[in-house]
Formats: C-alpha cells, structure tokens, sequence
C-alpha cells in the first residue's frame, strides 16, 4: 500500500513542478540595483548581530561541556568582562571589529591607511 502511495505522489509532483515550469517560471524577476544596495546594507547589520550572538557565545566557559544542562547565554558571569577575556572569545571580538569597521567605512578607512593604492 506504501508504494501505491509513493507512487501517486509522485506523479503529483511531477505534473505540478512540469506546469509551474511552464506557466510560472517563464519570466526571471526584473531586479535593479536598489535590491543589491538594500541587500549589502542588511550585510553590514547581519555581521554586527553575528558579531553580539558569536561573542556571547564563545565566550561562555561551559558551552561545550556536556554535563552542562544550561541553555542561557547569560549566566552569572554576563556582567563580567573577564567572560570576554578568554583566548576564543578574544581572538573572535578582535577579528569581528576589523571585519565591521572594514565594511562599515567600505574600505576608505584602509585607503586613508596607505594599505590599498589606486593604481587607475
């Protein structure tokens, strides 16, 4: 009976992704650079978010324990900056901050630096 099922649909989604091809998908969505502007903009604020979330994470002594049953990034260390001072936590802070001053400056701070020449 399994099979008679599977068989069945099967042929549904077989005749249903052949006339969505056919019907639906014969134009590509016309896109302009506002949504590639839009897009970069999010980019910038997502590296932050990844920047608060990944620093909380790593730096949490037990987050790999696995007698640890706590689920809360914040415990009773969160007030504390020692919880960021651990080598994980340290070198990932480090690495975010150049990552979010590079892509909120868009690369003129480096140019200012002398680190990338225009050669044009």
């Amino acid at each position: 009976m399994l099979y008679v099922v599977y068989a069945f649909a099967m042929i549904i989604i077989f005749w249903l992704d052949k006339i969505q091809v056919i019907y639906f998908y014969k134009k590509p969505k016309q896109y302009d650079e506002r949504t590639f502007l839009f897009t970069t903009q999010m980019f910038k604020w997502a590296l932050v978010l990844h920047f608060i979330f990944g620093s909380l994470m790593l730096s949490k002594d037990s987050i790999l324990d696995e007698n640890d049953t706590d689920l809360y990034f914040f415990d009773n260390q969160s007030v504390s900056m020692k919880r960021f001072l651990n080598t994980n936590a340290l070198v990932f802070n480090i690495s975010m901050i150049l990552i979010i001053i590079f892509s909120f400056t868009g690369g003129r701070l480096l140019q200012k630096l002398g680190v990338f020449y225009d050669e044009y």
